[in-house]
């Protein structure tokens, strides 16, 4: 979902805060028309409400510390989703790169364990 941005005329994305374009959306596409890929639901109240740069610290913290080398930056990026979806599979969780709380109460839960 894209946003008016900072800068006149221009739009972020409300889920990486990188600028929206088309050629994204093309490659968003083919990823999410990929077989067994699963598609976000706009319904959920985590997509109307992302994490905030700490909780994606926090959560790139976790995963750190899960072993998946990434930086700890608070943007959520392809370094990150990568990383959650790796996470997510070695765990047999379902695959949900977004950067949703229900993400990060898993990651915690699984910190504590």
């Amino acid at each position: 979902m894209c946003v008016k941005a900072s800068i006149r005329g221009s739009q972020r994305c409300t889920f990486s805060g990188f600028p929206c374009s088309v050629e994204v959306d093309a490659k968003v596409l083919a990823e999410l028309t990929k077989e067994g890929a699963t598609i976000p639901n706009p319904q959920r109240a985590d997509a109307r409400n992302p994490l905030t740069m700490s909780e994606v610290k926090e959560m790139q913290l976790l995963l750190f510390r899960a072993g998946y080398r990434i930086w700890i930056d608070g943007i959520f990026g392809p370094q990150t989703r990568q990383a959650l979806a790796a996470w997510q599979r070695r765990r047999r969780l379902p695959v949900n790169t977004s950067p949703t709380r229900h993400n990060l109460q898993d990651l915690r839960r699984s910190a504590r364990a």
